[in-house]
């Protein structure tokens, strides 16, 4: 069994490096339009984001036609993703978002903490970025406002 430190550490791990991935670029997504399968590869500035739109088709085994099947990838002007989503039949469906992970790999950090050593670390919570720190200090608020409910 790992040590709650070591476990600690292997989510902020994970949050780390989360962070330092850009994921797929964009110019790798475009340099697939040489596989046989994608039929249309889009790419175009959208404000303060980049969208690449992959598109191809897919022979299910007991369909009688080919379903058309679009992967819609957001990036910042960082050009880190931020999100992907599948659209087939008209129906987007939401496959990875970078907040929602980043999000839930903080929530599994603090309660791993709180756990194992009852309270947040200053020193831990001072090397955070600020934006995972307001995410912390608006994820304890919600909790001291749930407690005060009950």
């Amino acid at each position: 069994m790992a040590f709650p430190q070591n476990k600690i550490k292997e989510k902020l791990e994970e949050l780390i490096k989360l962070r330092l991935n850009k994921g797929v670029s964009p110019v790798e997504l475009s340099s697939n339009i040489y596989n046989e399968e994608y039929t249309e590869i889009k790419l175009k500035r959208n404000f303060e984001s980049i969208m690449c739109h992959v598109y191809f088709y897919d022979e299910s085994l007991f369909a009688e036609k080919k379903a058309k099947y679009e992967y819609r990838y957001i990036y910042n002007k960082e050009f880190f993703l931020q999100q992907i989503s599948q659209i087939k039949n008209k129906e987007e469906d939401l496959i990875w978002d970078r907040k929602s992970e980043e999000y839930n790999l903080l929530l599994d950090l603090i309660n791993l903490i709180e756990k194992n050593e009852g309270m947040l670390d200053t020193k831990l919570f001072n090397t955070l970025p600020n934006d995972l720190k307001a995410m912390i200090i608006n994820y304890i608020e919600n909790q001291e406002d749930k407690r005060k409910v009950l």
